[in-house]
């Protein structure tokens, strides 16, 4: 697995290269209940789909089980992080 790949695509998100408040900004506001949790939401997809891009077109083959665990841990263990952007792009 291409697991220092994905370590750095979640960093480049966490990092915030890339408008989080913009790109949900379209979102009509009755779609959802907090802005943090939708933001939460978004990122958590991103980086899931990222990962499993990574997997699937770079080595050409589909995603086990242990790859969807070590994924899911790699994003679970970055979660205050990515909480701790949310905020920032909040507050700008």
């Amino acid at each position: 697995m291409t697991r220092d790949e994905i370590l750095t695509a979640i960093n480049d998100m966490i990092e915030g290269k890339g408008d989080l408040v913009g790109v949900l900004e379209w979102l009509p506001e009755t779609s959802y209940t907090s802005f943090r949790d939708l933001a939460l939401g978004y990122m958590i997809g991103g980086m899931k789909s990222l990962a499993t891009s990574l997997i699937s077109l770079g080595e050409r083959r589909s995603l086990t089980d242990r790859d969807k665990i070590e994924i899911d841990t790699m994003i679970r263990e970055r979660i205050p992080e990515i909480k701790e952007r949310i905020e920032r792009e909040l507050h700008k």
